[in-house]
């Protein structure tokens, strides 16, 4: 529990540094096609068996589709850590239900919220995080 809040923590001070405020435009479950910017951060569920790992990804929804791509920012050891990787999914537009695929790390099933955030659990062959992923200003 000490590393999701050590995460959350490291979240919520990427969105507050980022230039302006929450108030971008965020990804919308309607029609309307837009390109949001998120920081995205990772916390193992289970043991010390995984590290928190942070992001940066830019996604856009249309039509229930999602595609971006995500980049690794991560302090410690991160196999994204550098690099960028293409981000697909979709999302019901009924009741926010996402599925993510970041590259071919990651599988993420959660919810995108109205103002475009999303949480829910990723999958790391097997090791589970939490994952929240909060629009930002670009």
């Amino acid at each position: 529990m000490k590393s999701f809040t050590h995460c959350a923590a490291v979240l919520a001070a990427a969105v507050s540094l980022s230039a302006g405020s929450l108030a971008a435009p965020a990804a919308t479950l309607n029609g309307s096609e837009r390109t949001t910017p998120y920081v995205a951060a990772f916390d193992p569920i289970f043991g010390t068996s995984g590290i928190p790992r942070t992001g940066t990804m830019t996604l856009v929804v249309n039509d229930g589709s999602i595609s971006g791509k995500y980049t690794g920012t991560s302090a410690g050891p991160d196999p994204l850590d550098n690099r960028t990787v293409p981000v697909i999914g979709t999302v019901s537009q009924d009741d926010g239900y996402v599925q993510l695929y970041i590259g071919t790390e990651l599988a993420l099933r959660g919810t995108m919220s109205a103002d475009g955030t999303i949480v829910g659990t990723a999958d790391d062959d097997g090791r589970l995080y939490d994952f929240t992923a909060a629009p930002r200003s670009s």
